[in-house]
């Protein structure tokens, strides 16, 4: 189960970028001119959630969470299929119509799948004692993938029943946003780094995590405030929004003091240290940004700076949320029994088998691809506040070649999980080693 649900994240990953590419292209020339540059931003981006990022972390909190990772779970069948017809069917609908009839009908059955998820995941989950906060985050990220859908019920109500107009459309959308990229896109991430190293016989300190975990919550809700300033909101609830914002960022950084050391040591792989690091250094640059970002002066100038919104939202999808999928996909042990690369499968194995040059060829070009997306991104945006000009199409050009290439290289990671006769989970390579 868990190869079949890589194998189709990467599917709509090559799809997402794809898109991403030809919105770039449409900037430049009349290219698909019968086909409106709405309706494939849309589609990129419900995609780049539901079909690649969200898919993906199902996996592996199958793949460490799940006995046998599902593969003898019955209802495991039905929701895989379901989620290959909906978001499939989200991808056309968004391209025909952007938000019309049968998108948001195709949105609502997304919300019913994270529903659905979680039923399966707090019903059959194996629950590790050794590793109690590793399944609170993510649990807690499960809860989380849940309760973004009250966002979309917001942005449905402004839409249809004209409540609330613009303001509730953005909050909603806002909202969204926020409990898929710091609720359960982060708790997710976090909580399966910490099953992994569970897995390696690690075990770091748990009041530590506990500290960590407490403030990323209590930070969740008050780190909205600032992303709604647009509302005048009361200045106590704006000095709320900036303390949660700067409290998340400092759960994230005691979570890393208490586990970055370990990580480097359980990647035994170079490349995979560096994908490692870059990872890091992506998700503290994110939350950094936030704490800045929190202060309503600067949330206003941000408001109405294009490339810099859309290169956050680069950074925490390619930055943070892919290069942890790609880690992990490499690195925890899924591809150990084609590639031979996992360092986990190595040391617990004792394969011998020297890394694939594919796979440390893609991680290279991976994270200088996605590094030099965000970057020109934000350059181009700074340059916007600096009054300095901008050749608006040249850039778009370099953009649509980088998407391109993010688009090519993605083919490597999917033909290895395709040559593959199954994904072999750390704990099997350790019993058929001893």
């Amino acid at each position: 189960m868990v190869r079949r649900l890589m194998i189709q994240a990467l599917f709509f990953y090559l799809v997402l970028s794809t898109l991403g590419t030809i919105l770039r292209l449409k900037l430049i020339f009349p290219l698909f001119p019968d086909l409106p540059y709405i309706h494939l931003l849309h589609a990129h981006s419900h995609i780049a959630f539901l079909g690649w990022a969200n898919v993906a972390l199902m996996a592996l909190i199958i793949f460490f969470s799940f006995p046998e990772q599902g593969e003898r779970l019955y209802a495991f069948k039905p929701f895989f299929w379901s989620l290959w017809f909906i978001n499939s069917g989200l991808v056309l609908a968004f391209l025909a119509q952007a938000y019309g009839p049968i998108s948001i009908a195709f949105s609502t059955l997304s919300v019913v799948l994270s529903v659905w998820f979680a039923i399966l995941y707090f019903r059959h989950h194996t629950v590790s004692k050794t590793s109690r906060m590793a399944v609170r985050f993510v649990s807690t990220g499960v809860i989380l993938y849940v309760s973004s859908a009250v966002g979309l019920v917001m942005v449905a109500l402004s839409m249809a029943a004209k409540i609330g107009g613009e303001g509730l459309f953005h909050a909603g959308v806002y909202f969204y946003l926020h409990s898929q990229y710091n609720g359960w896109m982060i708790f997710s991430l976090l909580g399966t780094l910490l099953l992994f190293l569970h897995e390696q016989g690690i075990a770091p300190d748990e009041r530590r995590l506990r500290l960590s975990w407490l403030l990323l919550m209590s930070g969740f809700l008050p780190s909205y405030l600032p992303q709604i300033h647009f509302l005048n909101l009361p200045g106590w609830l704006i000095a709320l929004g900036i303390l949660g914002t700067f409290g998340s960022w400092l759960g994230v950084f005691l979570f890393w003091r208490e586990t970055f050391s370990h990580m480097l040591r359980s990647l035994l792989v170079p490349w995979l240290r560096m994908l490692f690091l870059y990872f890091v250094a992506a998700i503290m640059m994110k939350y950094g940004l936030e704490g800045i970002g929190s202060f309503p002066i600067v949330a206003a100038m941000i408001e109405t700076n294009r490339p810099i919104i859309i290169g956050y939202l680069h950074l925490t999808l390619l930055g943070v949320v892919s290069s942890y999928i790609f880690l992990s996909l490499f690195g925890f042990g899924l591809v150990a029994d084609r590639l031979g690369s996992s360092p986990s499968a190595r040391s617990t194995s004792g394969l011998s088998t020297p890394p694939a040059p594919s796979a440390r060829g893609f991680v290279y070009a991976y994270m200088f691809l996605s590094f030099a997306m965000v970057f020109l991104l934000f350059l181009w945006g700074l340059a916007i506040w600096s009054g300095f000009p901008v050749d608006g199409g040249r850039l778009n050009g370099i953009l649509a070649v980088i998407s391109g290439l993010l688009a090519v290289i993605g083919l490597i990671p999917l033909r290895t999980l395709l040559t593959l006769k199954n994904v072999r989970h750390v704990t099997e390579l350790r019993k058929r080693s001893g």
